[in-house]
């Protein structure tokens, strides 16, 4: 049964971003599971072809994610080291900082 109240307080210090990367921490969690449950299946079993597709399903999933993010994680830290030469003091040619590239 769920629990609101302990969700709550497990979760009360939690920001945006911690919220958002959860389902993207779950993909390597089933590809452990994954991983594991095919490790200990037998190969003449017959469920073995399906944690073997699955797990084959799983780990695309997670390269494909892998690389969509590329881009956005390159802009996030650009603008990282944007916040942190200002405030160091120093001017920064806006014009350099370019999402597509």
């Amino acid at each position: 049964m769920f629990n609101l109240v302990g969700f709550a307080q497990e979760t009360a210090n939690l920001k945006l971003e911690d919220f958002l990367i959860m389902p993207v921490q779950r993909i390597p969690r089933y590809e452990m599971l994954l991983s594991k449950i095919l490790s200990l299946t037998a190969i003449a079993h017959p469920d073995y072809p399906y944690v073997q597709q699955a797990l084959s399903l799983v780990r695309s999933i997670a390269v494909e994610g892998t690389l969509s993010l590329l881009p956005h994680l390159r802009t996030m830290r650009l603008f990282d080291c944007y916040h942190i030469w200002s405030k160091l003091g120093h001017s920064f040619n806006h014009e350099i900082i370019c999402c597509s590239q």
